[in-house]
């Protein structure tokens, strides 16, 4: 019960910070920590933990898969075409 009554007085508090209806923030706030969870869950199962130089691309193509979760068909097309699409990078770029 004391942990419940915490997680409340956080969403009003996180209500009036970005001046929203607490109803608003009490239906908004769990899918925010679902989608960080998943996200977090899916770095350390597909990269092993990463480092964390990378993360912004690591979470970079975590949202672009959840982005195209329901078409997956279209998934290994749309990864060709932005790779036929891309710039060049030498080595140097890359790791210079």
């Amino acid at each position: 019960q004391r942990f419940r009554d915490g997680k409340r007085k956080a969403r009003a508090g996180f209500a009036k910070v970005i001046g929203a209806k607490k109803e608003i923030v009490n239906a908004w706030l769990p899918g925010v920590h679902k989608l960080s969870s998943n996200s977090k869950a899916w770095v350390i199962g597909t990269h092993h933990g990463g480092n964390s130089d990378y993360l912004e691309s690591y979470l970079a193509e975590y949202f672009y898969r959840f982005n195209r979760r329901h078409d997956p068909k279209r998934l290994f097309h749309r990864a060709v075409r932005a790779c036929v699409l891309a710039q060049p990078r030498t080595y140097g770029k890359l790791f210079g």
